[in-house]
């Protein structure tokens, strides 16, 4: 289940960059009133190796609690899931917005992947089927830095909560024209995810270099119109949302905040957001 969301939370975009940002993956938060720092961390929420050096490991352990983009340890969380609207309104099915023959490609290819036709998920939306489709980019058994981070703050004895709920999430994507959604689908599919390998090898290397403008600007620019066209719904009104939160939980004690690389940068990233309510937050090297 978890990493049904895994790619989605990976290519998730963000917006423009206007003050040119250190190479980092770590943030300390400190000032404004905070009686101990607290920190951010972007992630890739699939990859197929994890490193956690002791800049991060240190930082985790120099906190009380950490927050996540959802709280997957919540008891509630499956049956949250479960509970997500994941069909699109009003009866649309996959099938009525294609030609024939793309659905039958389209069918043909779920059977062959996935073992089963896609009529079973005809109500479904589009990003979803995409996400199932495209969960075989990384040619790895992939790991999730979220997974390591809450086990090690487990063995520390700490708390996870999270910024949003799993339903806000399944739900934005009614704001993004399901149209939009299965140009992207049918795309993927019809290269045989050639062109969604090449940008997955990419986009890990820019991590590796810890280069967060570089993955804002890359994904920014994408050619998957979901992403790059509605990155203001997917990403931007979510940090402004997530600001409040994160200022409670760090004047509460101390925090580890793992969310998202492609969080981080941008106008309207984390990083500036809090450093226009007063913050300092600088990078850890």
């Amino acid at each position: 289940m978890k990493s049904y969301f895994a790619l989605l939370l990976l290519i998730i975009c963000s917006g423009c960059t206007s003050q040119a940002l250190e190479k980092s993956l770590l943030w300390k938060i400190s000032g404004n009133g905070l009686a101990e720092p607290s920190y951010l961390f972007g992630t890739l929420h699939s990859a197929c190796t994890i490193e956690m050096d002791n800049k991060i490991t240190d930082a985790i352990g120099s906190t009380k609690q950490l927050y996540l983009e959802i709280d997957y340890q919540d008891p509630d969380f499956e049956k949250e899931f479960a509970e997500a609207p994941r069909d699109m309104k009003e009866g649309i099915t996959i099938e009525s917005m294609l030609s024939d023959e793309d659905f039958q490609l389209l069918d043909t290819y779920f059977i062959e992947n996935k073992g089963r036709s896609v009529r079973i998920h005809n109500t479904l939306k589009p990003e979803f089927i995409n996400m199932m489709l495209t969960s075989k980019i990384l040619d790895c058994t992939t790991k999730s830095y979220e997974e390591e981070i809450v086990a090690i703050t487990k063995r520390q004895g700490k708390e996870t909560f999270g910024l949003e709920k799993i339903k806000f999430q399944v739900m934005m994507y009614d704001r993004i024209p399901y149209s939009i959604q299965l140009e992207g689908l049918m795309k993927n599919i019809k290269d045989n995810l050639a062109n969604g390998r090449k940008k997955a090898k990419i986009m890990a290397a820019m991590y590796e270099e810890e280069d967060i403008e570089g993955l804002e600007n890359f994904i920014r620019n994408s050619d998957n119109k979901t992403y790059s066209n509605y990155a203001d719904i997917i990403l931007s009104e979510r940090n402004r949302a997530w600001i409040p939160k994160i200022e409670e939980a760090a004047k509460a004690k101390p925090t580890f905040f793992a969310f998202g690389v492609t969080h981080l940068a941008g106008t309207e990233g984390v990083i500036m957001l809090l450093r226009k309510k007063g913050y300092k937050v600088e990078a850890v090297k």
